[in-house]
Parts: structure tokens; sequence; C-alpha cells
């Protein structure tokens, strides 16, 4: 097993003295199909207040890291979004998130669901390929149609706004979870 950090070490690694903000964590290779174009949409949607509040945080590498990093400035998202290159066992980072994102357009079974579902994360994913297994909507996490900024936004300003359901999900994804396994 990989070195765990602590919830501290790791918001510290992340979000670089920014704790006080939410963080918004995907592990995802810089493919097209993974969508993180669609959640950098998403993050553009949403109102000024909400954006102070997050920060995204990408760890991944791929062919489509230099569009999606214009795409960020277009979006005049720099601010909230990083991206943090590839990252052996990026898993370890998980317990200092507060919302994981799956935004996929395709996907098989994402192994990065489960290891977030383990640390009792709260997720925020795509109705696609075997998330359905593992989230149920609104249960244990919120499921959202793929290539759907509007739904991704409105998910995020939910778990902002309900920090209880978001302790929630997190427990009840931990549950399912730890069947799976």
């Amino acid at each position: 097993t990989s070195d765990k950090l602590s919830k501290e070490e790791a918001s510290q690694a992340l979000a670089d003295g920014e704790l006080a903000k939410t963080i918004m964590f995907s592990i995802s290779e810089l493919h097209n199909n993974k969508g993180v174009d669609v959640a950098l949409r998403a993050l553009s949607l949403l109102p000024t207040e909400a954006k102070e509040k997050i920060i995204y945080i990408i760890a991944g590498d791929g062919e489509e890291k230099e569009n999606l990093e214009e795409f960020v400035k277009e979006l005049r998202i720099e601010n909230i979004v990083r991206f943090l290159g590839f990252v052996p066992d990026a898993k370890k980072f998980l317990s200092g998130c507060d919302i994981f994102l799956l935004p996929s357009r395709t996907e098989a079974f994402p192994y990065a669901l489960l290891e977030a579902g383990v640390v009792g994360l709260p997720i925020i994913a795509t109705s696609v390929g075997g998330v359905p297994e593992v989230i149920h909507d609104m249960q244990n996490g919120i499921l959202i149609h793929p290539k759907n900024p509007k739904e991704i936004a409105e998910a995020i300003l939910y778990l902002l706004d309900h920090p209880k359901k978001k302790k929630e999900f997190g427990n009840e994804v931990k549950k399912t979870v730890s069947n799976f396994f």
C-alpha cells in the first residue's frame, strides 16, 4: 500500500495554502473521453461567489493537456484550476479533498471512483459505463448526464449549499464501496 497522507498533508500539498477552499479533485488521463473540458466549462458557469470557494485540481496527463490549459484561460478560470500533471499514486491525495469529480464521456469501470469512495469523498460522476453500479443518485453521490456542464455546476452548488448532505453522501459511498472490495 502507498504512504497515506494525512488529510492536512494532502490538502496542504494540493491547495498550497488555500485551505479555506473546497477542493474538488479528478484523477484522469487528459483525453477527450474523460470529459475534463466539460468540468471546466461547468466551473465557468458557477456564480462568482461559488467560484471564490473552490479550487479544482486534476491529476493526470495526456494529449489534451495543452488544449485544456488553453481552455482554462479562455474561460478565465485559471485562478481556480490546477493541473498537477502525472502524479504517481495520485490516490494518496484523496484524503485531502472535499469532492471527487468524474466527468467522463465514456468509461469502462472507473477504479478512481472506488478509491474516492473508500476515503468517503462525496462524488459527482457521469452515469456512464460501470458508474451507476457504484453511485446511486442522491443516495451516495450525484449522478449526472455526460457532456452536461450545467448539471455538473448544479451538483457542485448543491454540495456547497448542503454540507450535511455532502457528508452523508461521503459516508454512504464508503459503505457501498466497502461492499465492493
